[in-house]
């Protein structure tokens, strides 16, 4: 069929969590408003005023590629359902988002993963059959160790993006690109917490020093690549007037990618999709930035909270493929294979390698 059909407010409201991104704050109210009742969808004249409005739909309705909505239009039906049009391409599928895939698995505590040098080679040619986007390395503490494990990964890998992650300072960034630079599309990662104690227990700065620090960094970065990320630390336990500063300084700076990472592992699917969709609502985002999350599995539902990131217009997932404090692979892989037509996004990354 051309369309989804839905008869009821129970149907209507699975629409408003499972819709793709940005039918918006105007699709979400005329619903909400009209659909309180549970028969108040089968009313001629609610489903034509919804079929009317949804025209008007504010342009976070709109895809990031191409700029067509995904929900072409909502066209009521003589049996008393109406219909979701569908956006399909030019071979009759659906216009899918891409979720890009960050696997972060050779960052995680090496207590939990201890790898020798050439595991660790092994270990990123397997991912790299997978076909993630990137795979992230640690940032160098051992100059001479940790260089030459980069400059071997970057060599070996043939599909994916290698990303690493610098220190606040010029030196780090140059040391951590003459390692990375034999790499066929390589990324700097920029990453400073954004809560009040672990800016003044672990950077031992102050928060406009740590911006500094945070802009002259990002900008030291896009020197020598156009592919810059920065990463806002404890995100979920930062000042939101903070938060929005500095994130805004990063943009501005030249970051091409924002991730939000949530260390403390206490927040509900729920609350972290509400608390992203007010961040980014309040953010001057130029075109072409990817958003990204990192989730803690504190509560056992980093999948979850990766799901409703989603569905909050987060285009990147740092994910780990052995079994760690955070967004589980294989998990994310089988979700997106399954349900993501459901929202519209799908992955690349192989389900065998």
């Amino acid at each position: 069929k051309e369309g989804i059909p839905f008869t009821s407010a129970s149907e209507s409201r699975w629409l408003l969590r499972t819709g793709a991104e940005g039918l918006g704050d105007c699709f979400r109210s005329l619903l909400c408003e009209s659909l309180v009742a549970g028969n108040e969808a089968r009313q001629p004249r609610n489903r034509l005023r919804i079929c009317q409005n949804l025209k008007m739909a504010s342009p976070r309705a709109r895809s990031k590629q191409g700029g067509n909505a995904l929900f072409s239009s909502l066209e009521p039906q003589g049996s008393g359902a109406f219909y979701m049009r569908v956006k399909r391409n030019q071979k009759g599928g659906l216009n899918m988002e891409r979720i890009q895939i960050s696997d972060n698995t050779l960052k995680q505590d090496s207590r939990a993963l201890s790898l020798s040098f050439r595991e660790k080679i092994e270990l990123c040619k397997l991912i790299d059959r997978l076909n993630v986007d990137f795979i992230e390395l640690p940032p160098i503490r051992q100059k001479k160790v940790d260089s030459l494990l980069i400059k071997s990964i970057a060599t070996v890998v043939r599909q994916s993006r290698i990303a690493v992650q610098v220190d606040l300072n010029p030196e780090s960034v140059h040391e951590t690109w003459n390692a990375l630079k034999e790499a066929s599309a390589p990324r700097l990662q920029v990453m400073a917490p954004v809560s009040s104690v672990q800016i003044e227990y672990l950077c031992h700065m102050k928060p406009a020093a740590l911006q500094q620090a945070v802009v002259e960094t990002i900008q030291a970065c896009r020197l020598l690549t156009d592919d810059v990320e920065f990463i806002a630390d404890d995100y979920s336990r930062g000042d939101p007037e903070f938060v929005l500063q500095l994130l805004q300084a990063a943009l501005d700076a030249g970051a091409t990618h924002l991730t939000f990472r949530e260390i403390a592992g206490v927040m509900l699917p729920e609350e972290l999709r509400v608390m992203l969709e007010q961040t980014i609502a309040d953010l001057r985002i130029s075109e072409g930035v990817v958003l990204g999350v990192d989730c803690s599995n504190g509560l056992s539902m980093a999948d979850s909270c990766a799901v409703e990131a989603i569905r909050s217009g987060i285009r990147e997932i740092k994910a780990a493929s052995y079994r760690a404090d955070c967004v589980s692979l294989p998990h994310l892989v089988q979700i997106l294979s399954l349900k993501g037509e459901q929202f519209g996004v799908s992955c690349a990354v192989r389900r065998e390698s």
